[in-house]
């Protein structure tokens, strides 16, 4: 008995009403079918009924009658519905070709030195301390995305020897688990890309994984050719399919 007692209880307490009508309406209609039921069995003119059956019958009118009244009230259990948040996390991408030791940076600082500057100024700090962007993920690219520890970006050198932005943004967008929510992908980069991929293709990849891309340009524009190429043969120029030799006379940037 206590047990049922404690089940019907909790039952109860899970128990929420949204009366049809105004409850003043329903406990007015019970008591109106109620009190014209007491009087049809119990003073009416049906007397040929023994006493026991129509006390019987009154019972299971009484009982319709409090069915009805419960109906009108709508009862309804309340099962409360845990929901679930996708983890929020933020990208920080770094590039790390050659162009990036360059010292034209915050103070002639390189240019990647700069990046490690801006990136702890800005509070884009890593996954085991507080972020109001959430667990903050740390990549290193130049010809490809790479994933970098906590503390990964002070040891991050500048020797990649080109750039890919659409191949390394596509990596490291990959790298976020469907069970995630992106909040944006941060790329700290002097700007250099040797792939030549139209940007459209690269933000369709980033709208797909509803990620903002906030770039942040590193260091000053200069005119330096990465690579100057001369012709060393005495014709001033070639023909299609023609052999002729090439002199690379300036080369900091392979």
């Amino acid at each position: 008995m206590p047990l049922f007692v404690s089940a019907l209880n909790s039952l109860l307490a899970t128990l929420v009403w949204e009366p049809a009508i105004a409850p003043f309406f329903i406990f007015l209609i019970g008591g109106i079918l109620g009190l014209l039921a007491v009087v049809t069995y119990v003073r009416g003119s049906n007397t040929r009924l023994p006493l026991g059956k129509r006390i019987l019958l009154l019972s299971f009118r009484l009982i319709a009658i409090a069915l009805v009244c419960l109906f009108l009230f709508q009862p309804m259990i309340e099962e409360p519905i845990a929901r679930r948040h996708p983890k929020r996390v933020a990208l920080v991408a770094v590039d790390s070709p050659i162009s990036m030791d360059e010292k034209d940076g915050i103070d002639q600082a390189s240019r990647i030195d700069t990046a490690r500057k801006l990136r702890a100024d800005s509070g884009l700090i890593g996954a085991k301390q507080a972020s109001k962007l959430g667990d903050v993920r740390l990549f290193g690219f130049d010809e490809d995305a790479r994933s970098l520890p906590e503390n990964g970006l002070l040891t991050l050198a500048a020797d990649g020897g080109t750039t890919s932005f659409h191949s390394s943004i596509s990596s490291i967008l990959n790298a976020v688990k469907t069970d995630e929510q992106c909040v944006g992908m941060f790329v700290f980069s002097d700007g250099h890309d040797f792939e030549n991929v139209p940007v459209n293709q690269t933000s369709q990849l980033a709208r797909a994984r509803q990620t903002p891309i906030f770039p942040i340009p590193i260091g000053k524009q200069q005119t330096i050719p990465d690579i100057t190429v001369n012709i060393a043969s005495y014709s001033p120029y070639t023909f299609v399919k023609q052999i002729a030799t090439i002199q690379r006379e300036n080369d900091w940037q392979q």
